[in-house]
């Protein structure tokens, strides 16, 4: 079974959720331990939201968490993962139910991966993360969904900033990247397309 580490900022969700199952698929490819690596590593806070939000300590959430991975690839499960079927997040939160449901059962705690932590949490970040979550009565799927949406949004940002920056315009960024929100007090298009 592989080892990886999550980055401590969180990449966000990647944009080609079916091709990296895909590829992570293939067992004697060295493409594949990236494909899973780069897919676990995208996925892994949503699920953590999830997980605190059914009541779990950061801790046990954190545990929780790389249970689900080690679950999802020893039963390799992206191996039956059907892009027609839906979405590879609704194959996640399955599994993750589905596992909280079996440990809620056995009532224990164990720690999996075999003594090896096959997913490194950075609890710190994760409960930033998770402490910057709306303090409201917003189901745990609700709570995956809208976690999910955040880290796509996240990563689409640091893409365009990449971009601009790359072509020297990183000021313009972080004079257009505040009008994507709106709000009062935003510096109007069409000043800054004037000042451009």
């Amino acid at each position: 079974m592989p080892e990886f580490t999550v980055p401590r900022t969180g990449e966000g969700f990647p944009t080609t959720h079916w091709s990296r199952v895909v590829r992570s698929t293939d067992r004697t490819s060295s493409e594949a331990r990236a494909a899973l690596e780069s897919l676990c590593a995208a996925c892994w806070h949503p699920l953590y939201a999830f997980i605190r939000r059914r009541g779990h300590d950061p801790e046990t959430a954190a545990d929780l968490v790389r249970g689900v991975f080690t679950h999802l690839l020893e039963r390799h499960v992206p191996d039956g993962a059907d892009p027609r079927r839906g979405r590879f997040r609704t194959v996640l939160l399955a599994v993750g139910r589905n596992f909280l449901a079996d440990q809620e059962e056995q009532r224990r705690a164990q720690k999996r991966g075999g003594g090896r932590a096959i997913l490194s949490i950075d609890r710190m970040s994760a409960e930033g993360r998770y402490g910057a979550e709306p303090a409201d009565t917003m189901i745990p799927d609700r709570l995956f969904e809208r976690a999910w949406t955040l880290a796509m949004l996240e990563r689409v940002l640091g893409g365009l900033r990449r971009e601009y920056e790359g072509a020297g315009k990183g000021t313009l960024f972080e004079r257009l990247e505040p009008t994507l929100a709106g709000g009062p007090g935003v510096e109007p298009l069409a000043a800054i397309a004037t000042a451009s």
